[in-house]
């Protein structure tokens, strides 16, 4: 399994992808931080830590913790509501581990070239509002390349010259975090509650249309056989981000607005485009297809028709099947094929048939199967 050190390798390096060689002026998130009662109290009047030295300590353990930033340490620090949302097992079952050990000396060099700077504080009541800068160094694409796969004292070396070194360039992130104080002090609030219920809506639209990212060249046809999902879905990305930012919301959000609107297209404009004249014989060079015209009665050009042909036995049901395009054009089409189908016009079009299976009674069914713009 990979230390959760190793992990603390990975996120400096990946996290840091580009930046400049500005000095860190912050303070280095270091391996003797104080925690709990050795924490000075910063606020007057009070012993408890103040929200910032809270902070500064649930950062160094989130950056212990790995990618996923979640150990016990870190989930000690999180508000009561947060730890009502979820329990401790379920969130250390969040937690990335992998197979791969670093050096202690390594570890430090990582530690010592990490650093933050609380940028603003405010504090109403009981609740602190922070900005903190964080200064992660980058390492080189075929460094950062290695260290993914095989951690050798070498590499160690190398990486432990180049985090010690002035030279080092440095990539400064800025992030919000809000504490909230409770009995036992302040604590981080991350409202988990709320993640939990987005982490649920995604999923489970991602379980209503899977493989979102396929659906790219999936037929309008195909789109109105899984219309009521999609819809589904839709409601249930945006109830997501009803409640707060989350990228595979936004993400998946997109690619399945562009479908649904394919799909509204498709349902508007169907029953104005004809096919007509099918027929079945010899192709003009030989061997058997099948012919037609397909019309556009609607108001807008067209720049994609697609069909499919059912090929039917002696009984009429379906024995093999064919899509094909009459119309199709795209940035690579040229000639007559890159003119759309416009209003009022009609386009010919023929399909070998030469692989039909024996079955087939030279009858066939033709349907329209998708449409665009």
């Amino acid at each position: 399994m990979k230390s959760k050190s190793w992990q603390l390798l990975v996120i400096v390096t990946v996290l840091a992808a580009t930046g400049c060689s500005d000095n860190n002026n912050g303070h280095a998130l270091k391996e003797d931080v104080p925690s709990g009662a050795d924490l000075k109290a910063q606020v007057k009047g009070s012993m408890d830590p103040a929200p910032d030295a809270i902070l500064l300590r649930y950062l160094n353990e989130e950056l212990r913790a790995g990618v996923e930033g979640k150990s016990r340490e870190t989930y000690r620090l999180l508000s009561n509501k947060d730890r009502e949302a979820i329990s401790e097992e379920e969130y250390l079952l969040q937690s990335t581990k992998g197979d791969q050990h670093i050096s202690p000396e390594l570890i430090a060099a990582m530690m010592q070239a990490v650093s933050y700077e609380v940028t603003s504080s405010t504090i109403e009541g009981s609740v602190a509002m922070l900005e903190v800068e964080m200064s992660l160094p980058i390492l080189s694409a075929s460094l950062s390349a290695q260290l993914r796969k095989t951690v050798t004292p070498e590499l160690e070396q190398k990486v432990i010259a180049y985090l010690q070194s002035p030279e080092r360039q440095v990539k400064k992130n800025t992030s919000s975090y809000k504490l909230v104080k409770e009995k036992e002090g302040w604590r981080v609030f991350l409202d988990l509650g709320t993640k939990k219920k987005i982490d649920t809506l995604v999923a489970d639209a991602e379980e209503l249309v899977p493989s979102l990212s396929m659906l790219g060249p999936i037929e309008g046809s195909v789109l109105e056989s899984m219309k009521s999902n999609l819809l589904s879905a839709e409601a249930k990305y945006k109830d997501a981000l009803s409640l707060g930012d989350d990228w595979r919301a936004k993400s998946n959000l997109k690619y399945l607005g562009e479908q649904i609107q394919k799909l509204r297209f498709y349902e508007g404009n169907k029953d104005r485009v004809a096919i007509t004249n099918i027929s079945v014989g010899e192709g003009l060079y030989g061997g058997v297809g099948v012919f037609g015209e397909v019309k556009n009665n609607s108001d807008v050009a067209l720049s994609k028709v697609g069909i499919t042909i059912y090929f039917l036995d002696k009984s009429g049901n379906p024995v093999h099947e064919k899509s094909y395009h009459p119309v199709y054009v795209t940035e690579k089409s040229h000639g007559s094929d890159a003119v759309p189908l416009k209003p009022n016009y009609s386009r010919r079009f023929g399909v070998k048939a030469d692989d039909a299976p024996h079955e087939w009674s030279k009858k066939v069914k033709v349907v329209l199967s998708d449409l665009a713009q």
